[in-house]
């Protein structure tokens, strides 16, 4: 997946040859559109990609899962002391405890807005990005983490596409404003 400002592109792999792709996926405000064929939509305009009905990334049969899962005693949940991972990246901190599970979530202090999130909420009131998830069911002894780790470039593709669509919009813009002249 690549993403600029609130436009996610989902590369959708083969499912017999994970290493070629066979589908692009345009994904925006939690909808996502019918997906093109990669080879044709290397070079299609997100206009084109957009044209179908927008569905729900939650009912997504293809490609990445999206889930919109509740954080369970979100609402009693315990505000921990700040850490710091990875050697430099500062977190605020929370836990949650239901049953049995101790849950410890991470999130990263930050204004940058992705438009994917593991969970908005702590997001907002945080006023960061829910970035880490670690669990841990005392009663079966299993120890779960889940993190999520943005890239810090975008692929070939995803630069290739998202340019030609701006070189795109710019040209028709130009001849929008020439038409109302």
């Amino acid at each position: 997946m690549d993403y600029k400002n609130d436009t996610i592109l989902e590369f959708v792999p083969n499912v017999i040859f994970p290493t070629m792709m066979d589908k692009i996926t345009f994904i925006k405000n939690d909808s996502f559109h019918k997906p093109v064929e990669y080879i044709e939509g290397k070079s299609t305009a997100f206009m084109k990609m957009t044209a179908s009905k927008p569905v729900s990334v939650y009912k997504k049969p293809f490609g990445s899962k999206w889930v919109n899962f509740p954080i369970f005693g979100y609402d009693k949940r315990v505000k921990m002391n700040d850490t710091i991972l990875y050697g430099n990246k500062e977190f605020s901190r929370f836990k949650t405890i239901q049953g049995k599970v101790l849950t410890i979530f991470y999130i990263k202090k930050t204004d940058t807005i992705l438009p994917y999130s593991l969970n908005k909420i702590a997001d907002k009131d945080y006023k960061g990005r829910l970035e880490r998830i670690d669990s841990y069911d005392k009663e079966k002894d299993i120890f779960t983490t889940l993190v999520l780790v943005p890239r810090k470039k975008i692929s070939d593709d995803g630069k290739e596409l998202f340019s030609f669509n701006q070189k795109l919009n710019s040209v028709l813009n130009k001849i929008e404003n020439q038409k109302s002249k």
